[in-house]
């Protein structure tokens, strides 16, 4: 679901944007977001509702509201209230397998994500005070 919101996204960014004063006049990132929403909302029902589908459709709608009104996310947060949204509607779910397995890869990668991400911010802070010695 994330690569047809991706594809959606940068597709219909691309097209506002080889349009002559269009980006100019409109805020063609937040209807990209609008439209890559809404095709993830259809392929969600199309899909057939899984909780895996859940999952992928709530992530997705939180980091692309954070497009429409302009608000970093959060990716620990977000699976958060994934979790918490998908158990809202259907409690039950927190014993199935498919549950499990879903929210545990995706914490896995989210948490993988974010260390190597503050190692890398380390490593260049570092990287800039040996510089500042250096000069």
């Amino acid at each position: 679901m994330a690569v047809v919101a991706g594809l959606i996204f940068f597709v219909i960014r691309a097209f506002f944007t080889l349009i002559p004063g269009l980006a100019d006049r409109a805020p063609i990132k937040k209807r990209a977001a609008f439209a890559a929403l809404m095709v993830t909302g259809f392929y969600l029902v199309l899909s057939g509702n899984q909780v895996a589908t859940q999952r992928s459709f709530i992530m997705i709608a939180v980091v692309l509201l954070g497009a429409l009104f302009d608000r970093p996310t959060l990716t620990m947060r977000t699976l958060t209230v994934a979790a918490m949204l998908v158990l809202l509607f259907a409690p039950e779910s927190v014993v199935h397998p498919s549950f499990q397995m879903s929210f545990a890869a995706t914490l896995a990668l989210v948490a993988g994500c974010t260390i190597k991400l503050r190692a890398n911010a380390v490593a260049r802070r570092a990287r800039r005070t040996m510089r500042r010695e250096r000069d």
